[in-house]
């Protein structure tokens, strides 16, 4: 959210997709607030058909495509196991495993599909539209694909390492079109999602030894995340492409 009403704030029309319905009416709510026109697209990245549909709706409400921003993902897969239906449950047992030998064949594929294959299909969907526009593509990779992760599975690390690979590519094929492709690699921030599953249920102290391989001292915040995504959106990283801009407070400093 915080991505997107940055991007707003900067003059950006917005194109929210989602499938939460609740949620995208809230942030469109926001958006419409800074003056800025929104539409709201209940869209399943995981569905190459579905993600067409929704570009093609983009093109008929705006004209034209600028700025495509790939977003979605993680490291908690929350998905009915067999065990929850086996028992009734009427919610999705978060997954999210350490080990190499705890993650299922089903986990795999699923976290591959949902950190990977989603950007391929909205890569696939979106570039002949912003060859159109000479426009910016950025990526949301991860910490753990420049080092791996202690705090989710090889899954995970590997899907957010192909979105680190796939943007260099995409850098140099589009290049010839005008087109950047980037990516930012966060470490630890303070989604709804992280605060819930990765460390709301950790000790203090825990935390604090977490904390300390981090030079600044704290959890990211999102608008950390928004500032290094609109800048790479931005006429000011025309000259920028295939790279990965680490925003994870020194945790992990490249050489």
């Amino acid at each position: 959210r915080e991505i997107v009403l940055k991007l707003a704030q900067g003059g950006a029309d917005i194109v929210v997709v989602d499938m939460n319905e609740e949620l995208m009416a809230e942030t469109a709510g926001m958006i419409k607030k800074l003056d800025r026109k929104v539409l709201t697209q209940k869209t399943d990245v995981l569905n190459s058909k579905d993600i067409e549909k929704m570009v093609q709706q983009t093109i008929a409400t705006f004209g034209k495509l600028d700025i495509v921003v790939n977003n979605v993902g993680g490291s908690v897969l929350i998905k009915k196991t067999q065990q929850d239906e086996k028992q009734g449950a009427k919610k999705a047992t978060p997954r999210n495993f350490r080990g190499i030998l705890d993650i299922e064949d089903e986990d795999w594929d699923d976290m591959l599909r949902f950190n990977l294959t989603s950007v391929f299909y909205m890569a696939k969907h979106t570039i002949p539209h912003l060859i159109e526009t000479r426009g910016k593509m950025v990526n949301l990779a991860s910490k753990a694909a420049r080092t791996g992760a202690r705090l989710s599975g090889a899954h995970y690390v590997a899907s957010k390492a192909g979105v680190v690979g796939l943007t260099k590519q995409l850098a140099l094929e589009l290049g010839q079109y005008g087109i950047t492709c980037n990516a930012v690699a966060p470490g630890l921030t303070a989604t709804d999602r992280f605060k819930t599953f990765l460390w709301g249920p950790k000790e203090e102290a825990e935390r604090k030894e977490i904390l300390k391989a981090v030079p600044l001292g704290r959890v990211g915040e999102p608008q950390d995340i928004a500032n290094a995504v609109c800048f790479l959106a931005s006429n000011k990283a025309d000259y920028i492409t295939g790279i990965t801009v680490d925003v994870n407070g020194g945790w992990y400093i490249p050489c």
